[in-house]
């Protein structure tokens, strides 16, 4: 089990791989939905351990180093309950974040780079720091990690609904890079991060709802001037693509300085499917419109403008 700090109490850490060894001999077993794990009988004294992978992911400790949870020599039970003091807590939920995106997705999308004969496991690396996570194409074929999730942001240590956020968005652009690696060094950054933003959000708000409201910050907080300010005005990180799934027009109910969205009703998967192949907004606005038939894609244009206009 580990502290969620959202909700306050302690929650399953399902899938997690549990070792248990006695001299060469490893038992390894996943935990269930549960949290509760059963191998092998032992007769004698075994070593636990958590090792922070999966077949499609391995977690790491910094750069290189696998991350594990060490846990005791004993011949009984374990029980482990992890606290929010230390990077097991941190590595427990990017596992969580992880298994969602790949295993356990309820959007219907892309799963992320499976690990198979022709590419190899997803390498996340988690800092003992304070920094901005990112995605990098480049490092998966390197030593590096491709994935990098920071421990602390903005003077603080993230909480357990933004380090699922934040891990979903990564992923969310290892995902398009592996659907469209012919296209997306190419691809606007705005384009990218707009996928991002919003596979991010709707993961949180999934598992989350109204106790974190994300996607209602992210409509209440992105008006055209923040928008703007953002990663010294290349204005790439909008709610374009939250605001062709929900229905909530911003600039109805805040003003003239948010954009204006009278689209609604389209799902992640329709738009991750216009997205491939697409290097701008343009192009993904007219993919949308010539694959999906929806009441709303007269608004389309109106949408798309307040972006390409910026």
């Amino acid at each position: 089990m580990v502290w969620d700090d959202v909700r306050n109490q302690y929650e399953p850490v399902a899938e997690a791989r549990v070792h248990a060894r006695w001299l060469t001999h490893v038992e390894t077993c996943l935990a269930d939905a549960n949290g509760y794990v059963r191998t092998a009988s032992f007769r004698f004294d075994v070593n636990y351990s958590i090792k922070w992978e999966r077949a499609d992911f391995d977690i790491r400790s910094g750069n290189w180093g696998q991350a594990w949870f060490n846990g005791p020599k004993k011949r009984s039970e374990w029980n482990l309950f992890i606290e929010k003091n230390g990077l097991s807590w941190v590595y427990a939920q990017v596992l969580r974040a992880a298994n969602k995106y790949w295993y356990h997705n309820p959007f219907g999308i892309k799963a992320p780079p499976q690990n198979t004969t022709w590419k190899r496991a997803v390498k996340i690396g988690v800092m003992d720091e304070e920094g901005r996570a990112y995605f990098s194409r480049l490092h998966r074929w390197t030593s590096f990690p491709e994935i990098k999730i920071y421990r602390y942001e903005h003077g603080e240590e993230c909480k357990a609904n933004r380090l699922l956020n934040t891990v979903c968005h990564e992923l969310a652009h290892a995902s398009h890079w592996d659907m469209d690696k012919e296209t997306y060094k190419n691809t606007d950054r705005i384009v990218k991060e707009a996928w991002a933003v919003a596979v991010g959000g709707f993961f949180e708000d999934n598992e989350y709802g109204s106790s974190t409201n994300i996607i209602d910050d992210w409509n209440r907080g992105c008006n055209f001037t923040w928008i703007k300010d953002k990663k010294n005005g290349e204005s790439i990180y909008t709610p374009l693509v939250i605001d062709l799934v929900d229905n909530y027009n911003q600039h109805f109910l805040w003003g003239n300085n948010y954009p204006m969205d009278r689209v609604s009703g389209y799902s992640l998967y329709q738009i991750e499917q216009a997205l491939k192949g697409c290097t701008s907004l343009q192009q993904w606005r007219d993919r949308l419109k010539s694959m999906y038939s929806n009441p709303t894609s007269a608004y389309l244009d109106e949408l798309f403008d307040n972006y390409i206009n910026l």
